[in-house]
Order: structure tokens, then sequence, then C-alpha cells
């Protein structure tokens, strides 16, 4: 159970950080965010999936998926971050 909490949600990011990079044309801000808020809402239902309703307590699942969440949210400022420099030193660059 912890496996599947674990992996899957690492390897929605991984498909959501890569696949942009290796299709050649350069991410948008708007494509970026959209790709990660995706992922962050297949990431919420699976608290449901994975623990049972009759608990009412923080379990271990919770825990990584929060941290996953995260690292998501963490990520779209970062991924933004590095589009926004990139873009910025090339109109820079052309003047």
């Amino acid at each position: 159970m912890y496996a599947v909490a674990f992996l899957l949600p690492l390897m929605l990011l991984l498909a959501l950080v890569l696949v942009p990079f290796s299709s050649g044309h350069a991410s948008t801000f708007t494509e970026i965010t959209v790709n990660l808020a995706i992922a962050t809402l297949a990431i919420l239902p699976l608290r449901a999936v994975l623990v049972p309703s009759d608990l009412q307590v923080l379990t271990r699942i919770d825990y990584i998926l929060v941290i996953q969440l995260l690292i998501i949210i963490s990520m779209a400022f970062l991924l933004n971050g590095l589009s926004a420099s990139v873009n910025n030193s090339g109109e820079e660059g052309g003047q």
C-alpha cells in the first residue's frame, strides 16, 4: 500500500516534468502550471482509495501524500522560475 502511495504520484510528476522538455518545444508558464495542477488533482483522491473511511486520524499515507503535494508545488515554482529566467535571458540577448 505504501508503494502505491509513493510511486504513483512520483511517476506522474516525472512524466509531467520530463515529457514537455523532451518534446522539443519550449514550455510556457501556463503549460507548466496546468500540468502540475493536474498532477495535484490526481493525487488528492488517492487517500480515499488507500485509507479506510472509518479511520479518522492521520496515517502515514496522509503524510506521504502531503509531502508529495509539497514536492509538486515546489516543482511548479522551480520550473516556472526557470521558464521565466530563460525567457528573460532570451529577450535580453535579442536586444
